[in-house]
Formats: C-alpha cells, sequence, structure tokens
C-alpha cells in the first residue's frame, strides 16, 4: 500500500512539472482576459477541493468516536499537502494583481513561468488527492473499523446475541482477507488476535451459561 502512494505521488509530480513545462513553452494568449479567467478557475476549483477534501476527512474520523484517528490522518505529509494547496490558491490570485512580468528580467517571460506554476501546482494537487485518499481509507478501515467491530462484537457477547457477534466476527474475517491480500501484516495480526479474542470471550460466556451459580 505504501509502495502504491510512493507510485501515485511521483506520478502526481511528473504530471505537475510536464503540464507545467508545456505550458510554458505555449505562447500567451493576446486577450489578458483569458489568462485572468483561467487564474481565477485555479485558484477557486483548489479552494472548492480543498474544502470539500479536508472537510470529508474531519467528519469520517469524527463519525468513528476516535479522536487519535484525526493525529493519524493529518500527519506532516498532509500538512504539506494542505500548504501546497494553500500556495495553488493563492499564487493566482497574486498573479492577478499583476499585468507585467514581475521581475521584467529580459531572459525569462516571468507572467508566463508564473502561469505555468499555477497550472503545475494544480495538477499535483488534483493527482496527490489519490494517496491522500488511499491513505485516509486504510487509516479509517483498519485502525477505526477493527476497534469499532470489537466493540461491537464485545457488546453482543455480553447481551447474548449471536447472529449479531457471528455477523461482526464475518466482517472482521473479510477485513482480514482484504489486509491479507494488500500484504498489511501488522494490520492482519490485529485481526487474527481481535477475531482469537472474541472467540475466547464467547466461549467464556458459554462456559459460564452452562454453570449457573446455585442461589443460596
Amino acid at each position: 500500500m505504501f509502495k502504491n502512494n510512493e507510485l501515485w505521488i511521483i506520478l502526481a509530480f511528473g504530471a505537475s512539472l510536464a503540464v507545467a513545462g508545456f505550458t510554458y513553452i505555449l505562447p500567451m494568449p493576446a486577450n489578458g482576459e483569458d489568462i485572468s479567467y483561467l487564474l481565477s478557475s485555479i485558484s477557486q476549483g483548489l479552494a472548492a477541493i480543498f474544502t470539500l477534501v479536508f472537510t470529508i476527512t474531519i467528519f469520517g474520523t469524527q463519525t468513528m468516536r476516535q479522536f487519535s484517528i484525526i493525529d493519524k490522518i493529518i500527519d506532516k505529509w498532509t500538512k504539506l499537502l494542505m500548504i501546497i494547496f494553500a500556495l495553488g490558491i493563492f499564487l493566482p490570485l497574486i498573479q492577478l494583481r499583476t499585468d507585467k512580468d514581475l521581475f521584467n528580467l529580459y531572459f525569462i517571460n516571468t507572467t508566463n513561468l508564473g502561469l505555468s506554476i499555477n497550472l503545475g501546482i494544480a495538477v499535483f494537487c488534483v493527482f496527490a488527492i489519490i494517496p491522500y485518499l488511499m491513505k485516509v481509507n486504510r487509516i479509517i478501515k483498519y485502525e477505526g473499523g477493527i476497534s469499532k467491530l470489537r466493540e461491537e462484537a464485545s457488546e453482543a457477547i455480553d447481551s447474548n446475541h449471536l447472529v449479531i457477534t457471528s455477523n461482526r466476527i464475518n466482517e472482521l474475517i473479510e477485513l482480514g482477507v482484504i489486509a491479507a491480500n494488500d500484504k498489511l501484516e501488522n494490520e492482519t495480526k490485529k485481526i487474527v488476535n481481535t477475531i482469537n479474542d472474541l472467540g475466547k470471550n464467547t466461549a467464556d460466556k458459554e462456559r459460564l451459561s452452562d454453570y449457573p451459580l446455585n442461589s443460596p
């Protein structure tokens, strides 16, 4: 899973450089309104994506009722992605305030360079969402999902709800198969240990029910 995320990040970086380079060598549109509209669209689009993705992430983690998951999701890489998103949102707005080369360098068109950088950052942000969502899905599914299923199964065992207990254990087994297929060794071991613990609790519960205490 981690290797897949690395490949997506490399793909995002490569696509960003390709788009930025291709944009720079293209001739600038003669109509300045077209450039302004493009820059404004980039800023608004990234702002909308930023708000949607990270709001849904925070809402989804809160529904798991485990606030430690938020810390695992918002790590240093997520913070770096947020910073890149912020650059992608604000840099086009800065360029909208200029109508000529920013540094008046004769050997480089900084207006064209700025546009290519903005498009490159936008492309990177869009592609980087894929590995980010893959990471969020893994954390919520395994970190939050295992704990949630174990809690519900334990409550069902205590309440003698055999159907609910069986369903939750089956869900854990399915989750374990997925973790094994994804080659997530730690998560697979955690699920196996959880199933073993639930099995022992169920056996202990049945043993106690077979030998009830005699009333004095």
